[in-house]
C-alpha cells in the first residue's frame, strides 16, 4: 500500500512539473478561458470577498447614506474606476473589453457596501484591480463604498453632477485613456472633491 501511495506522490508531482514547465494551458487575453473555468475563477473571487468583508464593521463616522459622501465616492470613481469600468451611461473603452477578465460594468447588486470596500482596498490579483493607494486612506474606500451601494440609482447627468459638479461634465461617447479624460472644464477635477465653493 505504501508503495502505491509513493508511486501516486511521484506520479503528481511529475504531471504538476510538467504542467509548469511545458505550461499548456494558454494564458493568452485573446483566448477565451475553456469552458468552466472563468466560472470557477469568478466564483472563488466572490466567495473570497465576502469572506473577508464580514467582519468589516462600518465606522461609526460614516454614513453611506451621506449625499456629500456619495458626490466624494463618484469623484473618486471618476478619477479611478471609470477607465476600466465604465460609469452610469459611460460605456468602458474597447481596448479594456479585450482584458480577461474583462473589468464588468457596475452595479449596486454586485455586492454590498462592506464588500465594495473591501475590493476598493485591496484589489484583486491577476485583473488589473489594483488595492486603493496609500495604506492610511480608508476613509477614501469608504466614500467610494457609499457610491457603489447607490449606482444603480445614478443616470449619465446624476453622475455627471455628483463627480464633476454640473453635467456634460464628460464630454465623450465613451471613456478615454489617459488622467481624468474627458473632463470639459479642468477645474472641475479640482471641485468634484473640494466643491465648487473649495468647503469639500
Amino acid at each position: 500500500m505504501r508503495r502505491y501511495i509513493i508511486g501516486g506522490l511521484a506520479a503528481l508531482a511529475v504531471a504538476g512539473g510538467a504542467f509548469f514547465f511545458l505550461a499548456p494551458y494558454n494564458i493568452a487575453a485573446s483566448v477565451p478561458h475553456l469552458p468552466g473555468v472563468a466560472n470557477i475563477l469568478h466564483g472563488y473571487l466572490g466567495n473570497a470577498v465576502a469572506i473577508r468583508a464580514v467582519s468589516l464593521e462600518v465606522p461609526r463616522q460614516v454614513d453611506l447614506e451621506d449625499p456629500g459622501l456619495i458626490r466624494l465616492g463618484a469623484g473618486h470613481f471618476a478619477t479611478g474606476c471609470l477607465t476600466c469600468h465604465g460609469g452610469p451611461g459611460i460605456p468602458r473603452n474597447p481596448v479594456v473589453e479585450g482584458m480577461r477578465p474583462a473589468p464588468p460594468m457596475l452595479t449596486s447588486e454586485d455586492y454590498d457596501a462592506k464588500e465594495f470596500f473591501w475590493i476598493a482596498r485591496h484589489g484583486f490579483k491577476y485583473t488589473g484591480m489594483p488595492a486603493w493607494p496609500g495604506k492610511e486612506r480608508d476613509d477614501e474606500p469608504w466614500a467610494l463604498a457609499a457610491f457603489l451601494n447607490q449606482y444603480d440609482s445614478f443616470d449619465r447627468e446624476g453622475f455627471e453632477i455628483a463627480a464633476f459638479s454640473e453635467a456634460g461634465g464628460y464630454d465623450s461617447a465613451g471613456v478615454r485613456f489617459g488622467g481624468l479624460p474627458g473632463a470639459i472644464k479642468p477645474e472641475l477635477a479640482c471641485a468634484r472633491c473640494h466643491g465648487e465653493d473649495g468647503l469639500g
